[in-house]
């Protein structure tokens, strides 16, 4: 089982996301083998835990991907307390998939976080505000890994028989031999796209060009062998005003969203620090985001003397440069509570740390701290 085994090797991760104490609005939807078990599914996660099989030591958060789960569908599901601490979803709204031990051809429920594999279980992957979650079955011993579709480009109205474009994508995952996974995005060629009731089929480019010919709301889906289907995007046709989006569609960050994430980074600009006292951790909060919360980036500047150089996160170590504060930005996550672990303390130098967080808006916002280690 891909994402529990994965989880043990993600407490050694370089990116360690701290728990996040409050509740979050999510997007939850779980795609079962036949047809959709849960669409796209709004959900508030609250404080405190919960136990699904009585037992008062598997506690499970509430802001917590399975969390949501249990608050999207209102506990309609089933699963066992794992030996890693987290529970096996075996059942969601009647379907199930066990993964039972020595079966290569065994099922279970897969689980995503804002369309990337996720390397850690449900019960231990805090949410924040707008994510998007997702289960669906996939299997051992598959010659491919399942994955999933999304329409990441369509227009929110149209008019009637009018011909307009629909983007798609698919994604994929691989993993290494520690079950580090590595998710992948390229244009969805072929898929077939619903829209309306009428079929299209994508391009090359994953584009399809379609039309509805009725007015009023019309739902757009995709779908591929070999993949999970897309989640349905609604279009309003000829109904003057556009349908309301729900968290995780292409347009629900909406056109009003036109400033970047506030963020906090948690060390003191102008900080002095011995060699010894030096920081090893960098780390920082990004506030609640209307449109969600897509990355975070760090920029790590040194000079000491004349010599100037920036820390790589491909390399984990820093590189000469003759350009002096001037260095390449690298992301480290997507979580509102990120910590970078850098692979000793700081050396002797003065030194520009730069954050920047990008919400799913393509909004950014920056924070800069200057410190010297003596």
């Amino acid at each position: 089982m891909h994402t529990l085994i994965a989880g043990l090797a993600a407490g050694l991760a370089v990116l360690v996301a701290a728990p996040v104490a409050l509740g979050a609005n999510v997007s939850v939807r779980v795609e079962g083998t036949p047809d959709t078990l849960l669409p796209r599914t709004a959900a508030s996660t609250t404080t405190g835990t919960f136990t699904k099989d009585g037992s008062a030591s598997h506690q499970c958060a509430r802001n917590s991907a399975t969390g949501a789960l249990e608050a999207a569908t209102g506990g309609n599901w089933a699963g066992r307390w794992s030996s890693v601490g987290d529970y096996e979803i075996q059942t969601i709204r009647g379907e199930t998939h066990k993964s039972e031990a020595g079966d290569p051809s065994g099922t279970y429920w897969s689980f995503w976080l804002n369309y990337k594999f996720s390397s850690t279980g449900g019960c231990g992957t805090p949410m924040q505000d707008g994510d998007d979650v997702l289960f669906f079955p996939s299997c051992f011993g598959c010659a491919k890994e399942p994955a999933p579709l999304r329409i990441a480009g369509i227009p929110t109205s149209a008019a009637q028989g009018q011909v307009f474009g629909v983007r798609v994508v698919q994604y994929g995952v691989t993993f290494d031999s520690d079950f580090n996974a590595t998710t992948t995005i390229a244009p969805a060629a072929g898929a077939a796209v619903n829209a309306g009731g009428h079929l299209f089929t994508a391009g090359a480019d994953g584009i399809a060009h379609v039309r509805v010919d009725a007015p009023g709301v019309a739902g757009v889906r995709a779908a591929k062998d070999g993949f999970v289907r897309s989640a349905t995007e609604p279009v309003c046709v000829d109904c003057g005003t556009p349908p309301p989006t729900s968290p995780g569609s292409p347009g629900s960050s909406g056109t009003a969203d036109s400033d970047g994430p506030a963020m906090t980074l948690g060390i003191k600009n102008g900080k002095v620090f011995s060699r010894k006292k030096a920081p090893r951790t960098l780390r920082g909060k990004v506030a609640s985001d209307p449109s969600g919360l897509s990355a975070v980036k760090i920029r790590l500047l040194r000079k000491d003397g004349k010599k100037c150089s920036f820390f790589s996160g491909g390399r984990e170590r820093f590189r000469k440069t003759h350009l002096c504060w001037h260095g390449a930005f690298f992301k480290i996550g997507d979580r509102a509570n990120w910590s970078y672990l850098l692979p000793k303390r700081l050396g002797r130098g003065r030194y520009t740390i730069r954050v920047a967080a990008i919400d799913k808006a393509g909004n950014a916002s920056s924070t800069t701290a200057r410190i010297r280690v003596k």
